[in-house]
């Protein structure tokens, strides 16, 4: 490199350490998140105490820095019932940031991130010079870590950047001219060193021994293929080693019990950890060991094939949208290199460390509750840039930025998290680019940032900031004005109908409902009182759902989508976000199939009494009584009230309107009620059928479901 690049680095480096060492705690981020509460403590145990055991002082320290919120999932482990605990992640990484925490304190383990993206970046110009001019080699490697989830990364403090730089110095020792420098007898031995590192924190990169074995062996010999791997499984050992040494067992993922709990006082954590062995003697005997690795995948070919979709296209973690660079470095190794074996077998090492999340943990293969992009996927990113050689054309790398800025922008600007109502790691995707991806189905239990509330067969989700909590479980959406509410609703069965209640805050409003085909809108005018801003509508799909398929089951999956035109402000203090902008909430009713079930539709007639002949124009009062023969009440109250109804039938056979009349009190099942109907006779002469009936306003009539009309045969004169 050039004295200038060297002093780009240089400069780089002491911005970057200075720049996140020094950002204010407490402060940002206002709470840990994923796995990082262990790996902290882990760092302050081991600059503090010496050990990794936990004791007294330890769980305090995260007040020093993360005081406001508590703090979730701290993992801990132990091999004699709970009596000696430890801290129940892999080591590694919390040692080797130990120096720099030992300055910094928390950010020490940020400053010790951007180190390592930058060596990242080091290592991919060296690599790249050999191929190209310096500047280009130079703008692509710092546009293919900059512009992708890396940077993100830089600010958690577990180990995602140190995988990555693994592997990243892993190829880099290989395949550059590393080897025939001075320092040519340390490459080998040192790439077997590095991935060692991330193999001990995912032993799943393991497979990119296969490319890096390959190249060692074409370009000198078997014997130095030999070195590298008897270097590799000495690493291994000593890590192991280090881990004993430390905590009595080579992993923590062997050996022990492992448990999390959330920490907001000592006391309370204390109390925490004395009812691990109970939660855990409840929860699946191979969720804390590898031991789940060795079992038969969970999953089958058409699952397989559906998360691959995801994998590459999904909302939350698409190769394509949070990975651009890996698809430039991709096409441009087949544009110069696609006959390459060690490129190829590249590909299959990354292919293969995808299949195996998917395969073997079908439901979270992304990273778990923690996660920006695909977080498993992340550490193997650094390959793609080593199946690059020659960077032409060069105008390659605008779309790469282009997808960048579409897809990353809000994430690199802003990575200790967004700030925005209910605050959540996946706010980028509310951002418009996104909905034109599928939301990632196989994920959806994971996944956060989404409210969810369910019924029998039935289930609503949507973002989670459009959620009032005002019910137990889930809440009810509100819809923003000028922002349309996506709704997806997973069902095990084909629906027929869906009724829903509609609420419009503002008198004036114009809201647009859009389900599966299914297009309206409903409109309010001058809707002063509040008991006139409700409405009941049914959605029909006219389109078939998607199909999704998961732990065998089918599911079907309609999306729905509400526009509303105008809004107010809310104020409830009760809320998370105590003002709130929406205009119009929406109130799930029931499937048409639950709501006309015929047992919900019986009623028996025990007497109506009327006159054989009437007067035309006049009006008569008709006795009546009736018994609930069915298994819900009677109510005229509520979004879908049961009235009382008669409707005559004029000779020719047309009806007139029917005239409703409301249950004055619930009819409960098997009451009877009996009761006088006032009835309107029409104005023309003939003889009629007067036909007494129950409707379910909004939903239908009874006789039209399972119960039988009560007919009545008068002549009108």
């Amino acid at each position: 490199m050039s004295r200038a690049t060297h002093l780009a680095f240089l400069s780089m480096a002491v911005f970057l350490v200075l720049f996140t060492g020094t950002v204010g705690k407490p402060g940002l981020p206002p709470t840990l998140k994923a796995d990082e509460p262990a790996y902290l403590l882990m760092a302050q145990s081991l600059v503090e105490d010496g050990d990794l055991l936990v004791e007294p002082q330890d769980l305090p320290r995260l007040l020093d820095n993360y005081p406001y919120l508590p703090t979730q999932n701290l993992i801990l482990m132990s091999d004699d019932g709970w009596k000696t605990v430890y801290f129940g992640k892999p080591y590694i990484y919390s040692l080797l940031a130990a120096p720099l925490v030992a300055v910094f304190g928390a950010n020490g383990l940020v400053s010790f991130n951007a180190l390592l993206f930058l060596l990242m970046v080091w290592c991919g110009t060296h690599y790249l010079k050999l191929f190209n001019d310096e500047a280009r080699a130079f703008m692509f490697s710092s546009a293919f870590f900059l512009l992708s989830p890396a940077w993100a990364y830089v600010f958690w403090i577990q180990p995602e950047i140190l995988n990555m730089t693994a592997v990243s110095v892993a190829f880099f020792c290989v395949f550059s001219e590393f080897g025939k420098s001075r320092f040519s007898r340390f490459a080998v031995p040192l790439s077997a060193i590095a991935l060692a590192i991330g193999i001990y924190n995912k032993p799943v990169l393991l497979a990119f021994a296969l490319p890096l074995v390959y190249a060692i062996q074409r370009r000198r010999n078997v014997k130095t293929a030999g070195v590298w791997l008897a270097t590799l499984a000495i690493g291994m050992l000593a890590l192991a080693g280090g881990s004993m040494l430390l905590t009595g067992h080579p992993t923590a993922y062997l050996g022990v019990a492992r448990g999390g709990i959330n920490f907001a006082s000592s006391e309370t954590a204390v109390e925490m950890i004395e009812q691990l062995p109970e939660r855990l003697a409840q929860a699946s005997k191979t969720a804390n060991s590898w031991s789940w690795v060795f079992r038969a995948p969970p999953t089958n070919l058409r699952e397989i094939r559906q998360s691959l979709g995801y994998f590459f296209w999904g909302r939350h973690t698409g190769l394509l949208l949070y990975m651009p660079f890996a698809v430039i470095s991709f096409l441009l190794f087949l544009i110069h290199r696609r006959r390459r074996p060690e490129g190829w077998l590249t590909v299959l090492a990354l292919a293969t460390i995808a299949l195996f999340f998917i395969c073997v943990i079908p439901l979270n293969w992304h990273g778990g509750g923690g996660f920006i992009g695909n977080r498993y996927f992340v550490m193997a990113y650094p390959a793609f840039l080593f199946l690059v050689t020659t960077i032409k054309p060069a105008w390659l790398v605008v779309p790469g930025a282009a997808g960048a800025g579409l897809f990353l922008g809000s994430i690199l600007f802003t990575p200790f998290g967004a700030p925005v109502p209910l605050p959540t790691l996946q706010a980028h995707t509310r951002n418009p680019p996104f909905q034109w991806f599928p939301y990632d189905l196989s994920l959806r239990k994971s996944l956060p940032g989404y409210g969810v509330f369910g019924y029998s067969h039935l289930v609503l989700t949507g973002r989670k900031d459009f959620f009032m909590p005002d019910r137990e479980p889930g809440g009810v959406p509100l819809i923003q004005a000028r922002v349309p509410l996506d709704i997806m609703v997973f069902t095990d069965r084909l629906i027929k109908g869906l009724f829903f209640e509609i609420t419009t805050f503002p008198p004036d409003n114009e809201i647009e409902i859009e389900f599966a085909g299914h297009h309206e809108v409903i409109r309010f005018e001058n809707a002063v009182r509040k008991d006139h801003r409700s409405r009941v509508f049914e959605v029909r799909p006219e389109l078939p759902p998607r199909e999704h398929w998961e732990l065998g089951e089918r599911y079907f999956v309609y999306e729905m989508k509400i526009h509303v035109a105008q809004g107010e402000r809310l104020h409830d203090p009760s809320l998370p976000s105590p003002v709130f902008f929406a205009g119009a909430k929406l109130n799930f009713i029931g499937r048409r199939d639950q709501i006309t079930r015929p047992e919900h539709y019986r009623v028996q007639w025990l007497e109506a009494q009327a006159p054989t002949e009437v007067e035309r124009g006049s009006s008569i009062s008709l006795p009546v009584r009736l018994r609930n023969t069915s298994k819900t009440s009677f109510t005229s109250e509520g979004p879908i009230p049961v009235n009382l109804t008669y409707r005559w039938i004029r000779p020719d056979g047309s009806r007139l309107e029917a005239t409703r009349s409301k249950f004055k009190e619930p009819l409960a099942p098997g009451a009877e009620l009996a009761t006088t109907l006032e009835i309107d006779v029409p104005q023309a002469s003939g003889d009629y059928q007067l036909v007494l009936d129950l409707v379910r306003e909004n939903v239908g009539w009874f006789s039209d479901v399972a119960s039988e009309v009560k007919s009545l045969t008068i002549r009108v004169r």
